[in-house]
């Protein structure tokens, strides 16, 4: 999904993941 090319790409890719891990941790720690 991400459009962005060049050494910035890993970067973005690693902030993505870590809002994504950040979400299903929120998500289920709402679960509980």
């Amino acid at each position: 999904m991400t459009m962005v090319l060049g050494p910035t790409k890993k970067k973005t890719e690693a902030v993505a993941e870590q809002k994504a891990a950040r979400k299903a941790k929120a998500a289920s720690e709402a679960v509980e």
